[in-house]
């Protein structure tokens, strides 16, 4: 399990840092903040093949699609510092598409290795790889661009994907090519309409996997420039709010696992989705306050993380013979929120600044907790 986290988190890393240090990077390929934002929602958009990895995954092939997702995203990851802006975005495609396999692949097999009843903290520990992403993979970025230029955070993170791939897929502990999935939902003993687990109509939940990651993707696009350059902190200094970012997401992980299996998954996450909509809304009150701006995201993060963790286990629920499959269609859904969010980020960020970004996205948020809240009223009726 270590080794299957430890891809996880690199993944992560590789996805996320290209945001963080979006200024620096934007420099040394020489290209403006809209282009770099645009080249990085393409990235986000390849996650649209998908369901043609769900689809080997559910035919048995789980350690076969980690072990070549983890080597070509590597790979494409140390890529990605030539042949200027057109490289850069081919790499990250390809990179784009080998990440979200490895996701697909993982959470399939996580959904038919482990019942929903312990699913979520299952999912919970794994998606603590994102905290870890900012915790530990962030700051020593940060320290090797401000050592050795922009290009050394691809050449650090890339051979580190291929190399754990490998490890995570040929050791005893590698994944099974296929498992018995345990019994579906539907087939459980049940509590009446107050099951904690129980599951929103697929559309509600599809709703949410759209919104919260363009809620995401609206802010974090473009908080690394407004770090940069609104709040005027260096590489270094950005690197540690970058590990106060990562404390906020462990903390919305472990708050999940310790609350989301009582009070219910999709319960949780629709709590915890409402709770940042009033938090996005007040970014133009602190846009060039730096202590309030990363107070702000630091709560915001706490909630989305918890909304999303909660949220998770209930997507391969919604298809349980065929999880890879139901796994892939909310990763289409996610990626496409995300590739477009990148730009429109970049977008709004140029014309008006944070304050308009966080507007823009609580009113996203507020769409997605209303999804869930209709779609739990229809499936109880």
């Amino acid at each position: 399990m270590l080794a299957f986290v430890g891809v996880r988190f690199l993944a992560n890393l590789y996805l996320r840092f290209p945001y963080v240090f979006v200024t620096s990077i934007a420099r040394g390929l020489g290209v403006d903040l809209e282009t770099l934002t645009l080249v990085l929602g393409l990235r986000e958009l390849s996650g649209a093949a998908s369901p043609a990895v769900g689809a080997v995954v559910d035919r048995g092939h789980v350690r076969r699609t980690l072990l070549l997702a983890g080597v070509v995203g590597g790979a494409a990851c140390t890529a990605a510092v030539f042949g200027g802006i057109v490289g850069f975005a081919v790499a990250m495609v390809v990179g784009g598409l080998a990440k979200f396999a490895i996701d697909v692949a993982q959470n399939a097999w996580m959904g038919h290795a482990v019942p929903l009843a312990r699913r979520g903290r299952v999912m919970g520990w794994v998606e603590a790889s994102w905290a870890a992403s900012f915790l530990v993979g962030i700051p020593v970025l940060a320290w090797c661009i401000d050592t050795w230029g922009w290009r050394s955070a691809f050449w650090v993170t890339g051979p580190a994907i291929a190399l754990a791939s490998v490890a995570a897929t040929t050791g005893r502990t590698a994944p099974s090519e296929s498992v018995a999935a345990h019994p579906p939902l539907d087939s459980l003993p049940t509590m009446g309409t107050h099951h904690p687990h129980r599951v929103p109509a697929r559309w509600a939940v599809l709703a949410f996997v759209a919104a919260q990651p363009m809620v995401q993707m609206l802010v974090f696009a473009v908080n690394g420039d407004w770090f940069a350059e609104g709040l005027g902190l260096s590489n270094p200094e950005i690197g540690a709010v970058a590990v106060a970012l990562g404390v906020a997401e462990l903390v919305g992980t472990l708050l999940t696992v310790a609350v989301a299996p009582r009070l219910g998954q999709e319960r949780s996450g629709r709590w915890a989705f409402a709770l940042v909509v009033p938090t996005l809304a007040v970014l133009p009150l602190v846009d060039e306050h730096a202590t309030a701006g990363i107070v702000t995201m630091f709560v915001m993060v706490v909630a989305l993380e918890f909304a999303f963790v909660a949220v998770l286990p209930l997507v391969t629920e919604s298809e349980p013979a065929r999880r890879g499959r139901a796994m892939s269609r909310a990763m289409v859904v996610m990626t496409v929120s995300r590739a477009v969010g990148s730009p429109v980020a970049g977008w709004i960020y140029v014309r008006g600044g944070i304050g308009t970004i966080g507007l823009v996205a609580a009113a996203v948020a507020a769409v997605g907790t209303g999804a869930l809240a209709l779609g739990v009223r229809e499936e109880r009726r």
